[in-house]
Order: structure tokens, then C-alpha cells, then sequence
């Protein structure tokens, strides 16, 4: 398997290790597509209990009314930047100051930093308006919409995930990455489109 990820995704070896494997016949749509999930990850098996851990040592980091603060003052200085890189940008100052209290170390802050890598991608995937943050300009019905799409395809849990990448097709299987920390990475996408837009989430829409 890691061979072919050698051959068919382009970037430095890394070596994967399955995590499971799903028989999934509802997701066929005719006889030829793979039938099933190939579930692979990079990370140590215990990497979700440290990633618990980081996250207890800096709860500033999922409190919306703290990294707001954080937003606005970046907003100021940087008129010109991106509604979402500020957002990105105003977590990582609270994880910066983590480490020079030696909250954290640097290691458990780049746990956090995947995470929020992948929550800046579909963020900026929904908000294809590219908002700066000077704007006060409300998101578009179409961005409104696809933002309910990755909140409905999070809620069913489908083998849709929205913080699962896709890497082709392998003896059968569709390859997927495991993401170990994904349930955080939610929580930091609904405070990140609540602090993009100004637009509040119901406990419904996340449920």
C-alpha cells in the first residue's frame, strides 16, 4: 500500500498504517466502483489521547468570544488579509502564547496546526467569495448553502467525512486518510464561520 501512495500521491515518502477497512455496498453505484473504505493514517495509534490532552491545556483556543478578540485586533492591523487567514492566524497567536508560558510545547501546538489546516481548506472552500476582513459584506445564499452541506455531512457521520481526503482507488478499496482529531476540528469550523461571518449556528444544525 505505501508503495502505491509512492506511486500516486505526489509529495516526500510517508509511511501509513491501516486503521480499518469498511464494506459499504450503499455507496456502490454501479459494479465496477470499489465497495468498500481503505481507512489509513501517518499518525502514532495514540495520537487522539494527546490531542485530548493539548486541548485541555488551552481551552482558550475553542472559546469563540476569546479568539474574537483575537480576530478583531488582527482585522485592524491587517485590513487587506483574509477573513479566514485572520481567523487561522488569531488561534495561532493564543497557541504561540501557550508555548512561551510552557502551557504547551512546540510539538503539542503542531498537533493543533494540522487541525486547523484543514479547517482553513474548507473554510476557504465555502467561502469562495474570499471576504476580506474590512468586509462587512454577509455571505452569499450559495456560500450560506454549502456551509449547511459540510454541517449535514458532519452530523449523519456518512463515509462522507468532510475532514476525510480521498486518495484514489486501491484493490477495490477508496483510500481515505484517518482523521484522528476531527470531532475538535468541527468545533473549530462552526467557531471559525460564527467569527468569519457573524452568522450564529443553532444547536440544531449541529447536532
Amino acid at each position: 500500500m505505501n508503495c502505491w501512495f509512492e506511486g500516486n500521491v505526489p509529495g516526500p515518502r510517508v509511511e501509513r498504517r491501516v486503521v480499518g477497512i469498511k464494506h459499504e455496498r450503499e455507496i456502490v453505484s454501479s459494479a465496477s466502483d470499489p465497495e468498500g473504505l481503505l481507512i489509513v493514517s501517518r499518525f502514532d495509534p495514540k495520537i487522539l489521547a494527546q490531542i485530548d490532552d493539548v486541548i485541555a491545556c488551552v481551552p482558550e483556543i475553542l472559546d469563540g468570544n476569546g479568539v474574537r478578540e483575537a480576530y478583531k485586533k488582527l482585522s485592524i492591523k491587517r485590513p487587506s488579509d483574509l477573513k479566514t487567514l485572520i481567523w487561522r492566524d488569531a488561534v495561532e497567536e493564543l497557541l504561540v502564547l501557550s508555548i512561551k508560558k510552557k502551557i504547551i510545547s512546540q510539538n503539542d501546538a503542531d498537533l493543533i496546526r494540522a487541525g486547523l489546516d484543514s479547517v482553513l481548506v474548507i473554510l476557504d472552500t465555502v467561502l469562495w467569495s474570499a471576504p476580506l476582513s474590512s468586509s462587512t459584506k454577509a455571505p452569499s445564499n450559495a456560500e450560506e448553502g454549502a456551509f449547511a452541506d459540510v454541517l449535514e455531512a458532519q452530523r449523519v457521520r456518512s463515509s462522507q467525512n468532510v475532514f476525510m481526503r480521498y486518495y484514489g482507488d486501491f484493490e477495490g478499496y477508496r483510500v481515505v486518510t484517518y482523521c484522528p482529531g476531527s470531532a475538535w476540528a468541527f468545533v473549530f469550523l462552526t467557531n471559525a464561520w460564527e467569527i468569519c461571518t457573524g452568522q450564529k449556528i443553532s444547536n440544531s444544525q449541529t447536532v
